[in-house]
């Protein structure tokens, strides 16, 4: 009777940006991977913590740690982004690119707030191009998308060694502002290069940021009565 063949462990660089610190979250989750990891025998897991100044330049110098090491996935957390599941689990799906999708509170043009999900289909409107935020289409929580947002993600090593500099904002060389974010233009050149981008819902994550509470009443009225922000506004006056 044959023996059977044991699968050896997969080496998995797991790297956090920061500023000095990390969500107490995200540092609980860090350490039950390696002992999940430690136990099942599945993952050897590379930690590495790098806290250079500007994001790109962060992502780039991480970039280069992992093609220096012997890893064959890189799987990247901003420092305020835990996961809700375990992502390494997602590495069995041997993909190129997996987003961990992940809200994220900003202002539209007009200054109102929006909450939406990191992960994007591309349309074409007239002669521009929306990117167009994403939910789970309901009992499908595993598809492919055109992009999504790097702060948790994993990457395959095939596709950090095809694209030089991955991690750059692409910009108008006219003007020097912002055509693409650094997130959406990696993406864009990974599927350019023959890649494919995936987000597991599965995996959402939490996002750990300073809000303004009044931004998020003005979401939550808006959402039960259908009123503006102007007059949300004058009701938390009175």
């Amino acid at each position: 009777m044959k023996a059977k063949k044991v699968s050896k462990p997969i080496k998995v660089m797991v790297a956090v940006l920061n500023q000095g610190d990390i969500n107490v979250r995200l540092a609980t989750q860090l350490i039950n991977m390696i002992a999940e990891s430690m136990v099942n025998k599945k993952y050897i897991i590379d930690l590495r913590f790098s806290s250079v100044t500007c994001v790109d330049y962060n992502r780039n110098t991480i970039t280069q740690m992992f093609l220096e090491s012997d890893n064959k996935f890189l799987l990247m957390f901003d420092d305020d982004n835990p996961c809700l599941k375990n992502p390494l689990d997602l590495v069995e799906k041997n993909k190129d690119i997996i987003i961990c999708p992940t809200f994220t509170f900003r202002a539209k043009k007009d200054h109102e707030p929006a909450l939406n999900y990191n992960v994007y289909k591309k349309e074409k409107v007239g002669r521009g191009i929306v990117w167009r935020s994403q939910r789970m289409t309901p009992g499908k929580p595993f598809m492919q998308y055109d992009a999504g947002g790097t702060g948790c993600i994993l990457i395959k090593r095939r596709v950090l060694e095809k694209l030089k500099a991955p991690f750059l904002s692409n910009l108008y060389k006219d003007k020097g502002v912002r055509k693409y974010g650094m997130d959406l233009w990696f993406c864009e050149r990974a599927k350019k290069a023959g890649f494919q981008v995936w987000a597991h819902w599965e995996y959402a994550c939490h996002h750990y940021k300073v809000t303004d509470l009044l931004d998020v009443a003005t979401l939550m009225l808006k959402e039960k009565y259908n009123v503006t922000d102007k007059l949300v506004k004058v009701k938390e006056k009175k």
